[in-house]
């Protein structure tokens, strides 16, 4: 009789947790593209303009995707498909990494790691199967980019590891406490939230732009509903960076369980992310572009933080 009430329990977590996961996902694809209006609206009052409607981001996705889908004529196999695979990886990491809702499926960092990275992988591909020599300039920049970003996301990753033995969100979240004291830990934050500002392609990181265009760099041999799925996938990834920063950082256990946990940790994580996108945008107006080189420089000096940050978890700082 214990087992199957046991059983039934564990079923009705499971059914809880993937809805959660679901609710996460559905309010992702809303809430990211909300984001971006607000940053177009922060950026436009710095520059004393009156600058756009918050949701004239939602307005733009919504007139694209009732366009029909434009891709370069010339490009290859793989471009026509990678809207479609970036948007179904963005989706997929907002059903495993918790956001509004606490989604308790499992997920660890090397998982969550391996979708956001996979988002930014489909993208470039796509733009260096096309045959438009801006896009495959862009899409060298962005990898070059990517590929520094991810080895000090993968160093913090590790460093987190290695300090408390686990890579399950739940488990190492918060990473920074008082008892026990980590230092390095404060480092693997900071290596964090400069790697969620860089895979916005913030500046002084925007370097994917290899002329001036509506939709430069990367996306230039794109169009219409094609352009939305890359736009509003690219828009989901940075706010899963957020999201999981906010859930490395914050200590979600005070915030207790029942139906006044979950309204708090939708407050909660609603106020912390936006919060945080807003300085990003705030940075992003303030600083110019980085030549490519400059961009890897800066990112190396990053690097160089996780592994100080690995060594010292290491050895149980």
């Amino acid at each position: 009789m214990s087992t199957g009430v046991t059983d039934g329990v564990a079923v009705e977590q499971m059914i809880y947790t993937w809805v959660f996961a679901l609710v996460n996902a559905l309010v992702l694809l809303v809430y990211a593209p909300l984001l971006d209006g607000i940053g177009r609206k922060i950026r436009a009052r710095i520059q004393r303009r009156r600058g756009p409607s918050i949701l004239q981001t939602i307005y733009d996705l919504r007139k694209l995707y009732c366009m029909p889908g434009i891709i370069d004529g010339y490009s290859g196999r793989y471009a026509r498909y990678a809207p479609a695979l970036t948007m179904a990886l963005a989706i997929m990491a907002g059903l495993i990494i918790p956001s509004f809702l606490p989604a308790d499926t499992g997920c660890d960092l090397i998982v969550a790691a391996y979708l956001l990275v996979a988002v930014s992988i489909a993208l470039t591909y796509g733009s260096l199967s096309m045959s438009i020599p801006y896009s495959v300039v862009g899409g060298c920049r962005e990898a070059s980019l990517m590929m520094a970003s991810e080895l000090c996301f993968a160093g913090a990753i590790a460093s987190i590891a290695a300090a408390y033995g686990t890579l399950y969100i739940a488990v190492a979240s918060p990473i920074i406490r008082l008892d026990p004291f980590k230092p390095s830990m404060i480092i693997a934050a900071a290596v964090l939230a400069i790697i969620a500002y860089v895979e916005g392609l913030n500046l002084p990181f925007e370097i994917s732009e290899a002329e001036p265009e509506l939709a430069g760099g990367a996306l230039i041999g794109y169009g219409g509903r094609t352009l939305a799925l890359l736009m509003h996938s690219s828009m989901i990834k940075e706010t899963l960076f957020i999201a999981l920063l906010v859930d490395l950082l914050f200590p979600w256990s005070i915030l207790g369980t029942g139906p006044v946990g979950l309204v708090l940790r939708i407050a909660v994580f609603t106020v912390l992310t936006t919060f945080i996108y807003m300085v990003m945008r705030m940075l992003d107006t303030v600083y110019g572009r980085y030549t490519p080189r400059q961009a890897i420089r800066a990112l190396k000096r990053v690097g160089l933080a996780s592994i100080i940050a690995v060594i010292l978890a290491s050895i149980g700082w």
